[in-house]
Formats: structure tokens, C-alpha cells, sequence
């Protein structure tokens, strides 16, 4: 099957043939020879089309960026502002 590796722009860097999914993610995540990591690995479908082989493990990219994500810490504060006499309320929102 063939496999058309990525960088973090969407360039192709490569194409090569592997046996399936797992050989060619493993050696998306263990090559050294471009100047840019690997960010994404596609093969090529049944109708001729690109396809996403799966997330890269090791060192080209982390293996869900929602795993390793971490969540904003943000605080709302509701503050009432005047407006012609009338009040009505504006969200400010805070990251740390």
C-alpha cells in the first residue's frame, strides 16, 4: 500500500510503499532524514483518494493532541453595566 508522509504545513515529504498502517506509522515516527518531523501519515484508498493511516507514536508527533492537551483555565466574571438606565450584562473572560 502507499503512504504519503506530511509536514506541519501540509507539505509532502515523501511516498513509500509499506505492508500496512502500523509499519508505515512506525517509520513516520522513527526516520531522520528530512529537515521537518512527519506530523501526518495518509494512504492511498481504494478509489485513489488520500486517506489518514492513524495517529503517530514516538517521537514525530504525540498520539492524540486532545490526550496531551491541557485545559484553559478560565474565569468568567459577570459584571453589570449600566446602559441607558437599564442593566444588563457583559462577560469578560480571563486566562491565566
Amino acid at each position: 500500500m502507499t503512504y504519503r508522509f506530511r509536514d506541519g504545513m501540509g507539505e509532502s515529504l515523501a511516498e513509500r510503499d509499506f505492508p500496512d498502517h502500523a509499519a508505515a506509522l512506525a517509520w513516520a515516527a522513527t526516520e531522520d532524514e528530512f529537515e521537518t518531523e512527519i506530523q501526518r501519515v495518509e494512504y492511498r484508498g481504494p478509489d485513489g483518494d488520500w486517506r489518514w493511516a492513524g495517529p503517530l507514536l514516538g517521537g514525530a508527533a504525540v498520539s492524540s493532541p486532545r490526550a496531551e492537551a491541557q485545559p484553559a483555565k478560565c474565569h468568567s466574571l459577570l459584571t453589570p453595566v449600566p446602559t441607558d438606565g437599564r442593566t444588563s450584562s457583559s462577560v469578560r473572560i480571563a486566562a491565566d
